[in-house]
């Protein structure tokens, strides 16, 4: 596969986000036509970015269960710290505290580079109101997310 043959990662949104029978979509799905699961995920990846609805209600779910799973393993910790029984499942719910804490140190350290003053909690409450925002919009007004369509994604 050459590199014409390749998409980038920061375009696969963009991707997923083009209307119908546009020449990136097209393309994307093309891509990955020889692997069925694959072009399965794309495809509903590509429903759900054109679905508002859904949209809203995967994220507010998604919110849900992350909420949901930090309480599990905060529940497995109490019980180690406290009672000194270890949960069956606490290495994974370690990789899992782990990778959650990257992911939040990630956005707080790139938030950091936006606002020169900006503190460690004024980067957080960008990328939360960011969050808020999107989940709000889809069930407010969806259009107002939309960026203009451009076929010059693939420059």
């Amino acid at each position: 596969m050459g590199c014409n043959d390749a998409v980038h990662p920061e375009q696969i949104l963009k991707l997923l986000c083009e209307p119908k029978d546009s020449k990136g979509i097209l393309g994307l799905f093309a891509l990955v036509a020889q692997h069925p699961l694959l072009l399965y995920r794309v495809n509903e990846a590509w429903k759900i970015f054109h679905d508002p609805v859904k949209l809203q209600k995967d994220l507010k779910r998604s919110s849900e269960g992350l909420s949901w799973h930090l309480w599990r393993i905060y529940r497995a910790r109490n019980l180690l710290v406290h009672q000194g029984v270890e949960h069956d499942c606490l290495p994974q719910l370690s990789n899992h505290l782990q990778q959650y804490f990257s992911w939040t140190l990630s956005r707080i350290l790139h938030g950091l580079t936006l606002g020169n003053q900006w503190s460690a909690r004024d980067s957080w409450y960008y990328w939360k109101s960011k969050s808020d925002h999107v989940v709000e919009s889809l069930g407010r007004d969806p259009r107002g997310l939309l960026i203009p369509y451009s076929n010059s994604l693939r420059a």
